[in-house]
């Protein structure tokens, strides 16, 4: 916590890193809240203002209870600051401007604020002919009154100049080496307690499994149960592939480049992926193409909704799951099978197609043996559901177990290397 030393000019404040109360409520009861106070339609205020601290607060505050109407802030750039001690530490200016904006907004919506970004030590202080004072901390007073000379040289009136005593800013229990005891709050003192702490919250750990399985070994059906598990978030590639091809997207143009036009639905001018399908399950060249050219769109689709629901597990249900590479960046493998012939009588029954072209997608596809090699959990659907539904409950219980005796591996990326 900050604290502020009783003073003529401040008594009995406590600073945190919420709002300057007492120094609001003042603003909003009187703008002249002593004898002879002057306000200005036009302030203007100048500094780095990196991690926004008390001293900064007050400036601020003391220059919103000086202002009418609008408040220039001078903001100054990276490239000033190369200097400034521990300066790779400084916030960018993208986000020093926003914490600024947000903290004169709170202070007082109605002024209209001016966050202009400096590369010199004026900025528009020594430009601006409609400015008609300056606020700073009584150990800046130089900097202001050189402002004035400054606009003397340009024939610009000068600025009135209003003082504050940031020294009265103090920091309690330092604990940081050469500054320990009590130390005048700074950028730099605010830059140097960072060392050691953390910069920004770690990001949430969430647990990948890829499920996988050939065409008709009721993959999606385990998939769907999963995704009743709480703090589960199933994601089906194989859906989202479908979306990517979509008429108008470029993926949907760049397919009928590499197989032609006949890929393509005369009515609705969709891809038509059996047309599509009977390409590439007989050539391997083609669906390797295909792969290239797919899964780096549902890959991207992937990580924007794992980052969007931040769920404890996503289960990423893809069928070409380990064909595209992404089995090293799971933490975990889950397989789904039936015999061959097993697949083969659903992929005719659901597709209405002949055992012969049936059974040459499945031999198109990853054989059952090479997934189980690559596999940490492995489910047979050969049976009724509940005896399935059985065999996934006791994946899961396991799982809950793991993680709950932290043998988890933190969140991989999905990136390719």
């Amino acid at each position: 916590m900050f604290q502020i030393r009783p003073s003529a000019h401040v008594s009995g404040l406590v600073v945190t890193n919420g709002m300057l109360h007492e120094l609001i409520d003042a603003k909003d009861q009187q703008r002249a809240p002593e004898e002879g106070w002057a306000s200005y339609d036009n302030v203007v205020i100048g500094g780095t203002f990196d991690h926004l601290h008390a001293g900064h607060k007050l400036l601020l505050s003391n220059a919103i209870l000086r202002c009418n109407r609008k408040l220039t802030i001078g903001l100054t750039v990276q490239e000033m600051l190369k200097k400034k001690r521990l300066a790779d530490l400084i916030q960018p200016i993208e986000e020093r401007h926003r914490v600024l904006h947000e903290f004169c907004t709170a202070v007082d919506p109605s002024l209209e604020y001016n966050i202009v970004p400096i590369s010199d030590p004026f900025g528009p202080s020594i430009v601006d002919p409609d400015l008609e004072a300056i606020v700073a901390s009584e150990e800046t007073l130089d900097g202001a009154n050189a402002v004035n000379l400054e606009r003397h040289k340009k024939n610009l009136r000068p600025l009135r100049v209003h003082t504050f005593p940031v020294n009265d800013v103090v920091v309690v229990e330092s604990d940081i080496g050469e500054n320990s005891g009590l130390r005048t709050i700074s950028s730099s003192w605010c830059r140097q307690r960072l060392l050691g702490r953390v910069l920004k919250p770690p990001m949430r750990q969430v647990y990948l499994i890829g499920l996988t399985g050939g065409t008709g070994s009721g993959k999606s059906r385990i998939g769907s149960y999963l995704a009743a598990k709480p703090g589960v978030l199933v994601i089906d590639c194989d859906k989202i592939a479908h979306e990517a091809y979509r008429k108008g997207t470029t993926l949907h143009g760049r397919l009928i480049e590499e197989y032609g036009k006949e890929i393509v639905d005369t009515e609705s001018g969709e891809i038509a992926r059996k047309a599509l399908g009977a390409i590439v399950f007989s050539s391997p060249v083609a669906r390797e193409k295909l792969n290239r050219l797919v899964w780096p769109e549902v890959m991207k689709y992937c990580l924007s909704k794992i980052e969007e629901a931040a769920p404890e597990v996503a289960v990423i249900d893809a069928a070409l799951l380990l064909e595209a590479g992404w089995g090293s960046s799971l933490n975990e493998i889950w397989v789904v099978f039936v015999p061959e012939d097993e697949a083969v009588n659903r992929i005719m029954e659901r597709d209405e197609i002949s055992e012969e072209y049936a059974r040459a997608r499945i031999r198109s596809q990853m054989s059952n043996r090479d997934r189980i090699n690559q596999a940490n959990i492995a489910f047979c659907s050969s049976w009724a559901f509940d005896v399935t539904n059985a065999q996934v409950d006791r994946a899961w219980t396991e799982l809950r177990q793991r993680l709950s005796r932290g043998r988890g591996q933190d969140l991989l990326s999905l990136h390719p290397d």
